[in-house]
Order: C-alpha cells, then sequence, then structure tokens
C-alpha cells in the first residue's frame, strides 16, 4: 500500500520506521528502515514531532504540520508532515507521510518579500498592462505621487499620465509597443501629469514581465519624484544666468584663485579691451606676480602675499600690468578667502577694475596743472584763477606778495 501513495510515506513503531516506500527513500535517503523518525528531523522540531507521535499513539489524528528534515547531504527540506494511527501486528504504530514543501513555502516567502518591498518603498511603482495601458496595481508611494485614492487606481491610463512632447517621454503607443517587445526602458527623466492637471518631472525604468508562455502582457514601472531637484536646477541655472548677464554688463573683472593662489576662473565685461582679455586669459594656472614677473620679496607684493597667507580679505590692491612696450594697464584689486564647508582654506575670489583711464587722466590733469603754474608765473601782472564755485585754485607769485 505505501508504494501507492503518491508521497513520502513510512510505517512508524516505537519511533523506528519500519517500512517505507521510493517517494521516503528520495525524501529522507536510502536505507532509512531501523532508523529513529527523530534522527531525521531537524533538532528544533524534534519536541514537535513528539507531541504529534503522543496523539498518534492515543488513536487521534493530530493536525497536520510544517517540519524542518536533516537530509544525508545536509541540507534541511521544509515538508508538511501527516500522522494517522496505524497498529502493525497490534502493535500501535503510525502511518507517516511527508509532503516536500521547501519550494513551495520558499516561494510564498519570496512573493510575502516582494510584497512587503512593493508596499512599504518610498518609491512609485506600478504594473501597467500592456494591452491598454491600464494600470492594474500600484504602490501608495505612486498613489501619492499622481494624487489618486487606491479605490480609484482602475480609472487611471498610461496615456492619461502622459505629458505630449519631447519632455513628456515616448507616445503611450510607441512605450507599450516596445514594452511588448521585450525591450527595456532605462532610467529617463520625463514629465508626468497628475490627476489633479498638475506636473512633475520624475526618472522612469519600465521592464516588461514575460508570462509562463513568454507572452509578455504586463510591466512594472519604477519612479522616482525629482521635481524639486528640476526646481533647484532651474533656479541654479537663472542664478547663473543672471550672474553671467551682471559679470557681462559691470565695468568689473570676476576672478576666482585655487589655494595655491593660482587662477582657476576669470571673466570680465564684454567691452574689455583685447589686451585685458589676454591678461585674463593668460592668469589661468598663474598666480597674480607670476604673470607679470613680479618679485614677492618686493613691495607691494611682499605686503599683499603676507595678506594672502594670513587669509585677510584685501581692498584696493594696485597692481601694473606691462601691456606692451609703450602701454601700461591698471589695475585695482578686491578680493576675499573662501572656505569649504568644513573650514578648509579653497582659495580667494573677488572683483578687478581696470583704472587705466582714471590713472591717466589724471597724471593728465597734474600736468596741465604743473604747466598752467608754470606758464602764469611768468606773467608780470597778478593772476589767480577761481573755479566755478569761487574758490582759488591757482596764483602766480605777484598775487601772493
Amino acid at each position: 500500500m505505501l508504494m501507492a501513495l503518491p508521497f513520502a510515506a513510512v510505517i512508524v513503531v516505537d519511533g523506528q520506521i519500519l517500512g517505507s516506500n521510493a517517494r521516503a527513500g528520495a525524501l529522507l535517503g536510502p536505507d532509512i528502515e531501523g532508523t529513529a523518525l527523530s534522527a531525521l528531523i531537524s533538532p528544533g522540531d524534534r519536541l514537535r514531532l513528539a507531541d504529534l507521535m503522543a496523539v498518534a499513539h492515543h488513536g487521534s489524528q493530530p493536525e497536520p504540520a510544517v517540519l524542518r528534515l536533516s537530509r544525508s547531504d545536509g541540507n534541511e527540506r521544509r515538508c508538511e508532515v501527516r500522522i494517522a494511527p496505524w497498529a502493525v501486528e497490534a502493535r500501535p504504530g503510525a502511518l507517516v507521510t511527508l509532503e516536500d514543501r521547501d519550494d513551495a513555502l520558499q516561494t510564498e516567502e519570496r512573493a510575502r518579500h516582494y510584497r512587503t518591498l512593493f508596499e512599504e518603498t518610498l518609491y512609485p511603482q506600478c504594473i501597467l498592462n500592456l494591452e491598454d495601458g491600464r494600470i492594474l496595481e500600484a504602490n501608495p508611494a505612486f498613489h501619492t505621487l499622481i494624487g489618486v485614492a487606491p479605490g480609484d487606481l482602475t480609472r487611471i491610463n498610461l496615456a492619461d499620465l502622459s505629458v505630449p512632447g519631447p519632455e513628456g517621454g515616448l507616445p503611450p503607443a510607441d512605450l507599450l509597443a516596445m514594452m511588448r517587445r521585450g525591450e527595456a526602458r532605462g532610467p529617463t527623466e520625463l514629465r508626468i501629469r497628475r490627476v489633479d492637471g498638475s506636473v512633475t518631472w520624475v526618472v522612469a525604468s519600465i521592464r516588461s514581465i514575460a508570462d509562463a508562455d513568454g507572452v509578455r502582457r504586463t510591466a512594472r514601472t519604477y519612479l522616482a519624484d525629482i521635481d524639486r531637484r528640476k526646481q533647484t536646477e532651474a533656479a541654479l541655472l537663472a542664478s547663473e544666468q543672471r550672474f553671467r548677464d551682471f559679470a557681462a554688463s559691470s565695468s568689473d573683472w570676476i576672478w576666482e584663485t585655487g589655494p595655491d593662489y593660482r587662477f582657476t576662473f576669470a571673466t570680465g565685461p564684454r567691452a574689455a579691451s583685447e589686451s585685458e582679455k589676454k591678461f585674463y586669459r593668460n592668469l589661468l594656472g598663474r598666480t597674480r606676480w607670476e604673470a607679470i614677473n613680479a618679485s614677492v620679496d618686493d613691495e607691494p607684493w611682499k605686503s599683499h602675499l603676507a595678506d594672502l597667507e594670513a587669509r585677510r580679505p584685501f581692498r584696493n590692491f594696485r597692481y601694473v600690468f606691462p601691456a606692451s612696450q609703450t602701454r601700461k594697464v591698471h589695475f585695482l584689486v578686491n578680493g576675499i578667502p573662501v572656505f569649504k564647508p568644513d573650514g578648509t582654506f579653497a582659495g580667494y575670489r573677488g572683483t578687478a577694475t581696470n583704472e587705466t583711464a582714471q590713472v591717466v587722466a589724471e597724471a593728465a590733469m597734474r600736468r596741465t596743472r604743473e604747466e598752467l603754474t608754470n606758464a602764469i608765473a611768468l606773467v608780470p601782472l597778478g593772476i589767480g584763477l577761481f573755479d566755478a564755485e569761487d574758490r582759488l585754485i591757482a596764483r602766480n607769485n605777484i598775487v601772493r606778495d
């Protein structure tokens, strides 16, 4: 009779296996007759086995139980064990049947684990019907993202979430066709439409799922809400554009150095002369004093380097750049030290003004005043010059006397 049973079965008397079928040999190992059934059970489940056998010994049939078997190969298998009273030559015994449930239980556990991950993950996920684009299932994060109650999910279609244009990704029909062909849609930034009509940015990944017959009828969609990041990027781009506009419209140069005082960035007004632009292009990778072949042992560079080494801000530092053999460019520079969040010194940044025109004008004015003073000194009459507010600005010796 044992041989006819469709699952592993053994006859147990006084705790010993007296007989078994081929399925029991395959499950428990060969030559098990004469072996104590408890020896084939994992130590942690032997007490449970003893309780079940005691119920059967008193003529009752206990409820089925899942016990772990210790196999000869060292692996444990979980089996559903059923025990029925069975007398052998008037000796009380039991018919024990064992159904290997390990694979099924592992599958159930994986399904529960996956369900838990699906429901509790913070990232929106949904299952798409690849025939018509309907959303078959979604986790709570997905409901929150698109603003729909769980009960209303069945009325949502992929087309309802799509935004026309390049920012909306592939048209729904093309995307569904691609999924049915087994192609994956990698992480893609696109915009989707919420139920209330508002639009948000997401990163989407879509993978089709093949059924047992190999047909791809559904696809899993993974989303990540990046709308805040996109807003931050847009604000940053706008800020950078404002900075470029201000820099272009300003009369000052804007510069930045690393911790070794070598220039890493420099930009100036569009109206800057070619010699200025060339000078600042040549600054990159060099210090300010290297660019003009100045010695830091001489003033004003010695004092300037002391300020830098002390990480002090500096203002109105003036130096001259020999643009050519006959022309010099005068710069007025301001700078502040920059530090990383951890306090590490990162360099300097600041502004530079080309004050050549002002320096030249002041020099010309001084020469004109000197020439005028010398001229009126030669006149034999008393001469005094007054400004628009009747203040005396120049006179010769006769007026002084």
